[in-house]
């Protein structure tokens, strides 16, 4: 995973694109993993039926 995001940056540096746009695409992908990482730890606690914290 980290390799492929290294070669994205290089290749967005070698197409000459704008560093705004890599930052948000960056900063999209950070937040899609981490979503997906609790919704697993959400999934994994409600198979075990232990009790969760419920954010608003």
């Amino acid at each position: 995973m980290q390799i492929g995001v290294i070669v994205f940056c290089l290749a967005w540096f070698a197409l000459g694109l704008k560093t705004d746009l890599l930052t948000a695409a960056l900063l999209i992908l950070a937040i899609t993993l981490t979503q997906m990482v609790l919704n697993g730890q959400t999934e994994r606690a409600d198979e075990k039926g232990e009790a969760r914290a419920v954010v608003s």
